[in-house]
């Protein structure tokens, strides 16, 4: 019995350390985060991912000054690049952290404008990390003319009861592969009453975040659950599937829906939709279309 005791205490002291470690490396956190409305425009987002390279600042925190000054309503590409550059200029070498910015930004606003400024740039760091990423767009580039797409996010449902559109729907041909948008985990794969077969993959990088692909016509051999998938890799075919029970088919045109859900914080359990339109601009290779 004493042998026994001693053994677990060593167990819990190892197990006990490794989340010390896990908690102070960043890997794993009790914080939950803000899961709030993703409202950047999709024809700005590209321009104001080209200022933050330009002038080393995160993306997030010129977005986030930019909706609580403006709401991308007033600011054009030219006076987004000349306030980044302001920046830059009164940062001189040191590195845009939230402390540095914090500090330039209460020159020009006051505290209460600032700390919303921040709340914003925290909750969108959080997520829209793949915004950045060189993700795969949900078709692979050999079909992508086949593929059209608008912005349906938040457009009325009524089956199942009065709801709004979860997701972006992408029609394309009867059997058209899908690919996963980058590496990750198949947590979840089969038939779903609104989604028909469905499939979702967690980000492996980026685990807070989970891309679900329905009304597929069917999956590719071999697939299971549990798997790793890589980006790229086809894990389904367009379908026309869902709406009603198990094999139900027809009650719509083939397409992807296609969704992003994302945790509050890494233990988080329950998932928030946010809108994956201005990621698949992002993302596409002919984002003109």
């Amino acid at each position: 019995m004493k042998r026994f005791l001693i053994v677990m205490l060593i167990l819990v002291a190892i197990i006990g350390l490794g989340v010390w470690y896990l908690v102070g490396e960043g890997y794993v956190s009790w914080e939950k985060k803000e899961i709030r409305e993703f409202r950047l425009p999709d024809k700005q987002a590209k321009n104001i991912l080209n200022i933050s390279a330009k002038y080393d600042i995160p993306w997030y925190y010129l977005a986030a000054w930019e909706e609580e000054k403006y709401d991308y309503t007033q600011t054009t590409s030219q006076e987004l690049e000349k306030i980044a550059k302001a920046w830059r200029s009164i940062l001189g070498e040191q590195e845009a952290t939230e402390k540095n910015l914090r500090e330039v930004m209460i020159q020009e606003q006051s505290q209460a404008k600032v700390e919303k400024v921040f709340q914003i740039a925290d909750a969108y760091q959080w997520q829209a990390e793949p915004l950045t990423q060189k993700y795969a767009f949900p078709f692979a580039p050999d079909v992508r003319k086949k593929v059209s797409y608008s912005n349906s996010w938040g457009d009325p449902r009524s089956f199942g009861g009065k709801r709004q559109h979860e997701g972006i729907d992408l029609f394309a041909p009867m059997e058209t592969p899908l690919v996963a948008v980058t590496k990750g985990k198949v947590v979840k794969k089969g038939w779903n009453t609104l989604g028909g077969w469905t499939v979702t993959i967690q980000d492996e990088e980026h685990p807070q975040f989970f891309y679900y692909y329905a009304h597929l016509h069917h999956y590719p051999e071999g697939l299971e659950q549990g798997d790793i998938v890589t980006k790229g890799q086809v894990i389904g075919y367009v379908g026309d599937s869902g709406y009603g029970p198990e094999g139900t088919t027809g009650k719509f045109a083939p397409h992807l829906h296609f969704g992003m859900y994302v945790r509050s914080g890494y233990i988080a359990l329950q998932r928030e939709a946010v809108n994956p339109y201005v990621f698949l601009r992002m993302w596409d290779p002919d984002p003109k279309k």
